[in-house]
């Protein structure tokens, strides 16, 4: 069997070449690379395949990078600029408020482990709380925060193995190294009331 090259599906240059291509805007049949929005010197905004929420756009390092965290500091004014641009056209365009959020690494074939942020649209009357009890449960889901889980002088690592012993015993038999992110600190609170 032919082994098939993988294709990155958040390319900067097949969005680039395919902008170039269109002669009118929206286009009008959505197809792979010709959703790009807008970009700037690092970065780039297409449109999501399969959004949920009217307005969900995607915000994509041009540079293959595996997470916004490595950008580098020079960039990150860059960055900010275009996720409030971005988010003000959003709420202007749809009439709803922008949560944006990094899903971090997936380990997806087709380039989707290239850094991205996600920028989704919610109702304006959502309340923060819900927001917030959002947040902590996926940061629980992926367990973020626990470097390793030690039980019965086995360590394990892998998140689907910590969360069994952390639902199935009681905690004196186990050991973490690292302590679980919760997102209710005074310093996100304060934040997120300050938006």
């Amino acid at each position: 069997m032919k082994n098939l090259p993988i294709e990155d599906v958040l390319s900067w240059e097949r969005f680039f070449n395919e902008s170039k291509k269109r002669n009118f805007y929206p286009p009008k049949e959505i197809e792979m690379f010709n959703r790009l929005v807008s970009h700037t010197n690092n970065f780039f905004v297409i449109a999501a395949i399969g959004a949920f929420t009217p307005g969900y756009l995607m915000l994509v390092t041009k540079k293959l990078l595996p997470s916004l965290s490595l950008i580098n500091d020079e960039q990150l004014n860059e960055l900010k600029w275009l996720i409030k641009v971005t988010a003000s056209a959003i709420k202007e365009t749809y009439n709803r408020e922008v949560v944006y959020f990094e899903h971090g690494m997936c380990a997806c074939s087709g380039g989707l482990d290239r850094a991205h942020l996600h920028l989704m649209t919610i109702k304006k009357d959502v309340k923060k709380e819900i927001i917030i009890d959002a947040i902590n449960k996926a940061l629980y889901r992926r367990l973020l925060g626990i470097e390793s889980l030690k039980y019965n002088g086995h360590i394990f690592h892998h998140q689907h193995d910590v969360k069994q012993i952390l639902q199935e015993e009681n905690k004196k038999n186990y050991k973490i190294k690292g302590s679980l992110q919760n997102f209710r600190s005074e310093e996100h609170t304060s934040e997120l009331q300050s938006q």
